[in-house]
């Protein structure tokens, strides 16, 4: 497969800039399920007005990638690589990768989530668990995240497969 260094930037920058606007997306979805209370009204606009600044850049960076990428490779964006994998080979790489980044995050809030808990607890401030207990949706996210993640990297191939299959049919 022939490619060139700056498609792969590009490719990227795509990435990131899906991820960052969908992270955006979903602070605002966030702090509409959980309001800050006692800030004023202008605090609140900021904070809407934050993640839908954050949402407009992703859309940008995914509409023009090479505003990013034609200063970051310069002349050399034009030389071409080749290798023996194939395109296939590549999305289960870019799945697995995802798959284990999705997993990692799953783990790191599990892990946060406990810490906290049993630090509360240790301090003497929890009754009977009851911050393990409020804590359940976020550790069952994070636990759903891990999973999630895990099938992500291990069905990598049935995934790549499926794509390909439903791609022939269109």
């Amino acid at each position: 497969m022939k490619t060139t260094l700056y498609s792969i930037l590009c490719a990227a920058v795509r990435i990131a800039a899906l991820l960052f606007a969908v992270e955006s997306l979903l602070s605002i979805v966030g702090y509409f399920m959980n309001p800050v209370s006692g800030v004023s009204m202008p605090v609140h606009w900021v904070l809407i007005g934050g993640g839908l600044f954050g949402a407009a850049v992703g859309l940008v960076l995914w509409l023009y990638p090479g505003w990013l990428v034609r200063p970051a490779v310069g002349r050399a964006g034009h030389e071409v690589f080749e290798s023996p994998l194939t395109a296939e080979d590549f999305q289960r790489i870019g799945i697995c990768l995802l798959g284990v980044w999705f997993a990692v995050d799953g783990i790191r809030s599990l892990v946060y989530l406990l810490i906290r808990s049993s630090a509360i607890s240790s301090q003497g401030y929890d009754y009977a668990g009851i911050t393990l207990a409020m804590s359940a949706p976020d550790i069952a996210a994070a636990l759903a995240l891990t999973v999630v993640g895990i099938s992500l990297t291990l069905g990598s191939r049935g995934l790549v497969g499926l794509l390909v299959r439903l791609r022939s049919r269109s």
